[in-house]
């Protein structure tokens, strides 16, 4: 773990995505403290990390556009 914090931030680094660094950082830990906690199942490890950041962002767009469209057909309605 000591070795791929550094290369993951370092990629990050050569990428220019300098505010991507910490959270890579975060999610190489936290995938490789679960895997070592489980490794029987280590490889469901990143797949279950890819499903929850799917979901997150569904959440964020979904608590994004719900109140759009609620505040827009309700801001229609008064001025029209």
């Amino acid at each position: 773990m000591a070795v791929l914090i550094p290369l993951d931030g370092g990629n990050g680094a050569v990428r220019s995505a300098v505010t991507d660094i910490v959270t890579v950082g975060i999610t190489t830990v936290v995938v490789m403290v679960v895997a070592a906690m489980s490794p029987v199942n280590a490889w469901q490890q990143p797949v279950m990390r890819l499903a929850d950041t799917m979901v997150g962002i569904a959440v964020g767009v979904a608590c994004k556009c719900v109140p759009h469209f609620c505040f827009k057909s309700f801001g229609e309605q008064e001025g029209g």
